[in-house]
């Protein structure tokens, strides 16, 4: 058993945060999801990677409400505790004090459109960056600030300073933040469509912001895995839905696999946690309104693989400090479980003179030889968790989402969606989904209407039944499009 390596994932593990509610969050794996898990608009490169490694939502995301065609591209700013990210598109490679690469190009534009729209509260911008090179050198390099409120489409025209040569690499970029200021609002967005540049024939390849790279996952609702990090080299999911269940139709499976993400940072493991992963470990989970005696839950392990290896399973419960103002651990109960081809019952009791918590979050991991190669392939299958208070076992915690009032229903191009009173959100994207599984994501807001009212456009969607979803309050309601 390698002590040390056990000693290296539990430091990982001692850490915490904030997100959902009682009873373990979808403990017997009978609710999973297809979600979006990484978005990547072809020929440019975002910050999304970045987010998902920090444990942010993807800030740069595709969106149907085009200024023309079927989509354009959405960039937020977002902040998490005291960590902050910003979404970006770029034509050419982030570098922490600027940018560098760029694509082939030889034309010499006086000036350039782009159609936007875009909200900067308060006196924080967004930018537009454009760099000509020759030779590997700039020859021009402009940035453009923009700030203020614009919610409808817009053609925004920029005058190009006179280039002196013909260059050879043109880098373009927009970003919801200013980088170089470090101007930076949460809340900030900017969606942009049709960049192109005037008076030239040579356009950005991709520039109406049409085609799109994007990763699905099937995940449990209310855990998060490393899976879109697997599907980005090109390899299979390791936490997967199994049919082979200790009750109901599905449990959990997760497996040691190999990532060869960040050179090397990454190594082997299979992880999957109520919270939200980063790289500084793991943090969040569900909200707690009371402190359970003991969790139980079922499992089988295979470790054929590498016989020493023991998966884990990890409650942390936590605090926030309001003298301290910050999130303290209040108790903690792990398991190292070894092979069993069977269903095995585990208890994990908890320290009855322990603070009620307002946080748990849940880790199931397939290896505790975390960063080494001898466990590959190893694989736990978790069911049935379940918290006991007084001795008394509570079913798992289903996610309640609040339902939307839709009209007119049917409906031929645009919908009016009422959210309950403390569900609206003003920055909130849908997702919709038709009858036969098909998944439209991006919508935004069109039109405030109310403190809780919003319009959406559905022209461009075929005729059909379709389910709508809030993606940042999760809740749902139907509608016919005609």
């Amino acid at each position: 058993m390698n002590t040390k390596k056990i000693k290296l994932l539990l430091g990982l593990l001692l850490t915490a945060g904030f997100i959902h509610a009682q009873g373990v969050l979808n403990g017997d794996f009978e609710v999973w999801s297809n979600k979006i898990v990484y978005y990547s608009p072809r020929d440019m490169n975002t910050g999304n990677l970045e987010c998902l490694v920090r444990g942010f939502d993807q800030l740069a995301v595709t969106t149907m409400d085009a200024a023309s065609g079927n989509s354009a591209i959405l960039l937020k700013s977002q902040i998490a505790g005291k960590d902050s990210a910003f979404g970006y598109m770029l034509y050419g490679l982030p570098e922490e004090n600027g940018v560098s690469g760029g694509i082939p190009y030889t034309d010499k534009p006086a000036s350039f459109t782009v159609s936007l729209k875009y909200n900067t509260p308060g006196s924080a911008d967004v930018i537009v960056l454009l760099m000509f090179k020759k030779n590997g050198l700039p020859i021009s390099n402009q940035v453009f600030e923009i700030m203020g409120n614009q919610p409808a489409w817009k053609d925004t025209t920029f005058m190009i300073s006179s280039l002196p040569d013909t260059p050879d690499t043109v880098i373009f970029g927009v970003a919801a933040a200013n980088p170089f200021t470090h101007q930076f609002h949460p809340g900030n967005w900017i969606a942009v469509d049709n960049i192109r540049f005037n008076g030239v024939a040579q356009q950005l390849p991709n520039n109406d912001l049409e085609m799109w790279n994007n990763l699905d996952s099937e995940e449990p609702d209310g855990w998060n895995s490393f899976n879109a990090l697997y599907f980005l080299e090109q390899k299979p999911a390791n936490v997967t839905k199994s049919t082979d269940a200790h009750s109901g139709n599905y449990s959990i499976s997760v497996k040691t696999s190999v990532l060869n993400f960040l050179g090397g940072v990454f190594d082997t493991f299979g992880i999957v946690t109520t919270g939200r992963i980063n790289e500084k470990g793991y943090s969040g989970g569900f909200p707690m309104k009371a402190k359970p005696d003991s969790v139980t839950y079922y499992y089988r392990y295979n470790n054929s693989n590498n016989i020493q290896d023991l998966a884990l399973v990890y409650v942390q419960f936590s605090k926030y400090d309001l003298i301290n103002k910050k999130t303290i651990v209040v108790d903690s109960g792990l398991s190292l479980l070894p092979a069993s081809f069977q269903w095995k019952r585990v208890k994990i009791a908890f320290n009855p003179s322990s603070p009620v918590p307002d946080t748990c979050n849940i880790i199931i991991a397939s290896s505790s030889l975390i960063f080494s190669p001898g466990g590959v392939g190893n694989q736990i299958i978790v069911d049935d968790m379940l918290f006991y208070y007084n001795g008394v076992g509570i079913p798992a915690q289903e996610l309640i989402r609040p339902k939307l009032v839709i009209y007119p229903n049917p409906a031929q191009d645009k919908i009016n969606v009422t959210l309950p009173a403390d569900e609206y959100s003003e920055l909130a994207n849908w997702k919709i989904i038709s009858a036969d599984g098909k998944v439209y994501s991006g919508f935004r807001n069109l039109q405030k209407k109310d403190i809780q009212s919003v319009t959406l456009d559905i022209s461009e969607l075929p005729a059909g039944v379709y389910f709508l979803m809030n993606e940042e309050t999760h809740a749902t309601g139907m509608f016919t499009k005609q």
